[in-house]
């Protein structure tokens, strides 16, 4: 607010003043389509966007992020850091802004607290007991069912609860998760271990390749205090994309303990081992990743392993 007294054409002192509000909103994880607190996995291999990925909206990393050969970027890319690290063939696409440097660090929260709190007073808490894994899969206008199977036993048909679609919900399980299917409704689910992606997770009204409606009211989070797991199933390109390909992903996902990263990556200590080459396809990604660590979505085992990025 500024405050001048001046005198009016009579001599009479008058009072003026301007008043201007500024409103601030602190950019928090949010805000991202795809936020990393650390590029390097926990053996310190660095991880890098290369030619096959495709961003569309603001990326930031609390770490310096490392690009080889040709990304194309469309959003805001930012970096702690004072660069990026320049990888072979070094050529990155920024088609509409310049990259920023030297940029505040963005919090990203240790644990699930409010996602078990919200999830708690709804009566939507699912126990494992250390034994157990809960399939949730959801149906669009018919609403969610939630299943459980011993760990490392074959998925089994045990239903423990059906709902209609669920609004301003949350929804939460002790232990480990798989989830998929089409969202009708306002829901984040959440999970103390590691949530498996075993098939496309996308809106009700997501149009052909998961292209999500402007218009629509479906929205879903995905928090895991674990990692969120692309699985190695048919659906998802399982042997080089010998039944199906590519996975569909709408919503934010959120891995708290380690990384958004995919399953049987194909390294020499492996049980499974795939073809060769074993591509999978892209994630089709429309929402939004952070994570705490930087997990692989791609790898050169086998002549190539895993996925590209859109």
């Amino acid at each position: 607010t500024g405050v001048v007294k001046i005198k009016n054409s009579k001599g009479r002192e008058i009072e003026v003043r301007r008043t201007r509000t500024l409103k601030i909103r602190l950019r928090s994880f949010v805000n991202y389509m795809y936020l990393t607190a650390h590029e390097t996995t926990i053996f310190g291999e660095v991880i890098k966007f290369w030619s096959p990925d495709t961003l569309w909206g603001r990326v930031h990393s609390n770490d310096q992020i490392a690009i080889r050969e040709r990304p194309v970027f469309y959003g805001i890319v930012s970096s702690c850091a004072d660069d990026f690290w320049h990888g072979p063939g070094y050529n990155p696409l920024f088609v509409n802004y310049d990259p920023l440097f030297n940029v505040p660090p963005v919090l990203v929260p240790d644990d699930a607290t409010k996602v078990r709190a919200c999830a708690g007073a709804s009566g939507l808490t699912f126990d494992g007991h250390g034994t157990h894994v809960h399939r949730v899969v959801f149906n669009g206008n018919g609403g969610v069912n939630v299943f459980k199977f011993e760990i490392g036993a074959p998925a089994t048909d045990t239903l423990v609860f059906h709902s209609g679609p669920l609004y301003d919900a949350a929804m939460f399980v002790y232990g480990p998760m798989e989830l998929m299917g089409r969202v009708h409704g306002t829901v984040t689910v959440g999970a103390s271990e590691d949530i498996r992606l075993i098939d496309n997770i996308w809106y009700a009204d997501s149009g052909p390749g998961g292209v999500i409606d402007s218009n629509t009211t479906n929205v879903l989070g995905i928090v895991s205090e674990g990692n969120i797991i692309v699985a190695n199933t048919p659906a998802n390109g399982r042997n080089n994309s010998a039944q199906g390909t590519d996975i569909y992903i709408n919503g934010g996902m959120v891995a708290l303990g380690e990384s958004f990263t995919f399953e049987d990556q194909n390294d020499v200590w492996e049980l499974y081992q795939g073809p060769y080459p074993d591509e999978r396809g892209s994630i089709r990604l429309w929402g939004s990743v952070v994570q705490a660590r930087r997990g692989y979505v791609h790898r050169s085992n086998h002549n190539g392993t895993g996925y590209d990025k859109d």
